[in-house]
């Protein structure tokens, strides 16, 4: 538990804190300064081109930004397929489509209006 106490001479701010959250604190510090050893004997040892992107991250994460454009094409190449596969069992079956999307309309339109 966290206490604050203002003392009227010096205006000397104490506090008490729970030791499990201390303790937390000290953890924390170590992963920190853990982590700071880590990437610093990372950059004085240079970058290994010859062992792909891994050798470029801190702790083994593959960097996300790098895989974007990759997970951009599958995601286009997923909606792409979406849309062939719908238009042919559109094509297929037209009357049912026509009452799934009016049976559709009819729903979003009671939702929308309570």
């Amino acid at each position: 538990m966290l206490l604050f106490r203002v003392e009227e001479e010096g205006f000397a701010l104490s506090m008490a804190i729970d030791n499990k959250i201390a303790a937390e604190l000290a953890a924390l510090r170590a992963d920190i300064e853990a982590l700071k050893a880590q990437q610093s004997s990372a950059a004085e040892a240079g970058p290994n081109i010859e062992s792909g992107p891994e050798s470029f991250t801190v702790g083994g994460f593959v960097d996300a930004a790098s895989q974007l454009p990759e997970q951009f094409r599958e995601f286009e190449i997923a909606i792409r397929d979406l849309a062939e596969a719908v238009e042919s069992d559109i094509a297929e079956h037209p009357v049912a489509a026509v009452g799934g999307a009016f049976l559709l309309g009819v729903l979003i339109g009671r939702l929308s209006a309570r």
